[in-house]
């Protein structure tokens, strides 16, 4: 398959192995320009440049670090391009996801704004891991509706409670507290607490 022609993430895994490094990288601007048309965003620019992290996004422009485009896995590479489209959809739609500050001193509480920064940092992966498997349950809706709305869940974040059943925790006080859906639509709800509640 030529990469340019990728418009899944499935279409990556099927050609990671054939292709040299340039054609990965065009295969993962590919699926990240695929996506973003997909669901009514204007499409980025991807490159490779290296750095701390697998991928990062600013100002319209996807950064891919040289170790997702050498990795005989494609996963690494699918997961760090679609995390980063996630952000420029974000971008697009001027939502905050900034956790610039969370290398900083954190031993005072968050601010409400630093909150919302990070939870809506933490949907950017839910999304991403959405997009890894090519699915269109994200927040955008089923079946690829447009990049507002949609109507692909009946679960309503605002009005219902998420099946307690389909939902599991795994506490690591040292790495913090991680929560997974088995629920079809991938919902799900987390309380943060910024401070210790009386009591404790």
């Amino acid at each position: 398959m030529n990469p340019l022609d990728v418009d899944s993430a499935a279409d990556v895994r099927d050609g990671w192995s054939d292709w040299d490094y340039g054609e990965r990288l065009d295969a993962l601007a590919a699926l990240a320009n695929a996506n973003l048309d997909k669901y009514g965003y204007n499409e980025v620019d991807v490159y490779n440049v290296p750095g701390d992290a697998a991928g990062h996004y600013t100002d319209g422009q996807i950064d891919l670090d040289d170790s997702v485009l050498t990795d005989p896995d494609p996963e690494p590479g699918i997961h760090a391009t679609d995390h980063e489209t996630v952000h420029a959809m974000n971008d697009q739609d001027d939502i905050d996801d900034d956790t610039s500050w969370f290398d900083e001193d954190l031993s005072g509480p968050f601010t409400e704004e630093q909150a919302t920064e990070l939870a809506n940092h933490i949907d950017v992966g839910d999304q991403a891991r959405v997009l890894d498997d090519d699915g269109s349950l994200g927040r955008w809706g089923g079946g690829g509706s447009g990049a507002q709305g949609g109507g692909g869940s009946e679960y309503d974040a605002g009005n219902d409670a998420p099946p307690t059943e389909d939902l599991s925790f795994d506490i690591d006080w040292a790495s913090g507290v991680w929560v997974d859906s088995t629920a079809a639509d991938g919902s799900y709800s987390v309380d943060i607490y910024f401070a210790p509640m009386d009591g404790w």
